[in-house]
């Protein structure tokens, strides 16, 4: 908690590496008010996944800047949370990020996991056997 509030300087230099190894991902920073641009992007994405049947929106939708390492996306705390850089890559990426975080937090299913991969896959076949009109 001191160190996702910034109070770096009163925890042990073990109780930092320890937070920063096991978390994998350094401390997010506060959420930013998006753009008039992100926000119809945003839109944009919840109105298809919410077209498509993902009641995304049930948990708060989050933007912080860009982190270190590459995040682009993360479902903590009950939130999907994602980065400033996803708005960049366009607005069907943007839906993927969404759909992949509220699957964690839906479903919850951990992030690159045998049960989230059998997850997607089940949900693709269900998905084409409604296209074909025949169930397997």
């Amino acid at each position: 908690k001191l160190r996702q509030e910034g109070h770096i300087n009163q925890l042990a230099y073990w109780a930092n590496t320890l937070y920063l190894r096991l978390r994998k991902v350094y401390p997010l920073p506060p959420p930013i008010t998006l753009s008039g641009i992100q926000q119809k992007q945003l839109n944009k994405a919840i109105a298809f996944c919410k077209a498509a049947g993902w009641d995304v929106d049930t948990y708060p939708i989050v933007t912080v800047p860009s982190a270190h390492g590459g995040l682009l996306a993360l479902a903590e705390d009950g939130k999907i949370i994602l980065t400033e850089k996803l708005y960049d890559l366009g607005v069907k990426q943007l839906v993927s990020a969404i759909l992949e975080e509220w699957t964690h937090l839906r479903f919850k299913l951990q992030d690159e996991s045998r049960a989230m991969q059998t997850h997607l896959f089940d949900r693709l076949v269900s998905a084409k056997e409604e296209v074909l009109g025949e169930p397997l």
